[in-house]
């Protein structure tokens, strides 16, 4: 029997906040912060998923990777996982986001390992000289307006 490996998928039909272009103030104490999340699945329920947020990415600039790497276990082996990754951005933190202006949010959601400064995981090189298949990867991304008073 071959197993197929199915790709991961975000369920932007079930995203929060559902907007892509968000607002978000450096002002201070009294303005809201804002979480990114998204649900994810897969039909291959035993896969473990990798996440990752990009601020700003560029494939220039390793410094641009904003979090490590997170896994997403599924030990109810639902398709839709219970968990879902997440972004807060909170004026508190320092950092390229919380400057004024525009930047771009992006999670990428692979079913195998991420590799620091690519988005797509390798190919495997296995004894054999197979290789082994590339896993699947999966992208959305928000834009997030920051501004110097709250709204």
């Amino acid at each position: 029997m071959i197993h197929l490996n199915r790709p991961p998928r975000i369920a932007e039909e079930l995203l929060g906040p559902a907007k892509r272009i968000r607002r978000v103030s450096l002002a201070g104490v009294g303005c809201a912060s804002d979480t990114l999340e998204a649900p994810v699945e897969d039909f291959d329920v035993d896969d473990v998923l990798t996440y990752r947020f990009y601020v700003d990415y560029d494939a220039n600039d390793p410094s641009t990777i904003f979090a490590d790497d997170h896994t997403l276990r599924n030990p109810e082996r639902t398709v839709v996982r219970k968990e879902k990754p997440q972004f807060k951005v909170d004026i508190s933190s320092t950092g390229t986001l919380f400057t004024s202006g525009t930047h771009l949010i992006e999670l990428w959601v692979t079913d195998g390992a991420a590799v620091a400064q690519s988005r797509a995981p390798p190919f495997t090189a296995n004894p054999d000289g197979g290789v082994t298949f590339h896993p699947y990867a999966t992208s959305y991304a928000w834009q997030v307006q920051v501004t110097a008073t709250c709204e």
